[in-house]
């Protein structure tokens, strides 16, 4: 029997999105009260490290090399000093970075605020600045905001923030908002069982190489959902959803070939 993913089972994957903001050059001035500043290329590798891979050595390093004082941060480099400081832990100091950030003028840090306030818990302060993100045109803050409606039972609110997402999003909170926007129609939260809807948003999520979206498209044509049954089309599927590491979609492939 072919496995549906559901928008709850994969809440981590395709519910929510962090959609980090952070400079494409890290130009962290090395601090020459440091015992050994880093060089730029040094400091680029362990930004990437310490905000991407989650290494908080790469953080710590930072912290004690290159880091700049609330006072010396530039609106380049405050936003980016935020992000070093929360995933060394310091969630306070990280909440000072960002809100200089915005003073100086960086929107990026409006979104990266709300993700930090979200993942502390404080979910008025994490909505306050989803939706200021949102108001200087930030579409993953626009997912997230939805994600965190759908998490409270809110699927109004969530649907609405899907759709605007689905159909004006950037690539990335496009397809997922589709993919979600697409869940909520084939388990019918907040709107009407819809097959041929789900059909609609899977294929948009998939077509943007979404696995996810990819292998739920395959199940709708497995079992004739929204669509005409063709097993092939539902194995063609699966093995796509497989390409863009969907595991569910690995075995639904496995167990169509057998």
């Amino acid at each position: 029997m072919t496995q549906h993913t559901s928008l709850h089972t994969l809440q981590k994957l395709s519910l929510a999105i962090s959609l980090l903001a952070f400079s494409t050059g890290v130009n962290l001035v090395a601090n020459p009260l440091k015992k050994a500043p880093l060089s730029e290329a040094e400091s680029t590798q362990a930004f990437n490290s310490c905000v991407i891979k989650k290494d908080d050595n790469a953080c710590q390093k930072l912290i004690n090399n290159s880091a700049q004082t609330i006072e010396e941060c530039t609106k380049s480099t405050c936003n980016d000093m935020g992000l070093i400081y929360q995933n060394a832990g310091f969630q306070n100091k990280a909440i000072g970075y960002f809100k200089k950030a915005i003073d100086l003028g960086d929107t990026r840090s409006y979104h990266n605020l709300a993700l930090l306030y979200k993942t502390m818990g404080n979910i008025p302060q994490a909505k306050k600045y989803y939706e200021l993100a949102i108001s200087k045109n930030h579409f993953g803050a626009r997912l997230n905001l939805g994600s965190l409606y759908y998490e409270q039972k809110d699927f109004s609110n969530a649907l609405k923030h899907f759709e605007i997402a689905c159909t004006q999003g950037s690539a990335e909170a496009k397809m997922i908002a589709c993919h979600n926007l697409a869940v909520m129609y084939d388990n019918g939260e907040g709107v009407k069982n819809d097959y041929q809807q789900a059909y609609k948003y899977y294929k948009i999520a998939c077509d943007l190489n979404y696995g996810y979206a990819c292998n739920n498209l395959g199940v709708l044509y497995a079992n004739g959902y929204g669509t005409t049954q063709n097993l092939g089309k539902a194995i063609e599927l699966y093995g796509k959803a497989c390409k863009y590491a969907c595991n569910k979609g690995c075995q639904n492939y496995k167990t169509m070939n057998k």
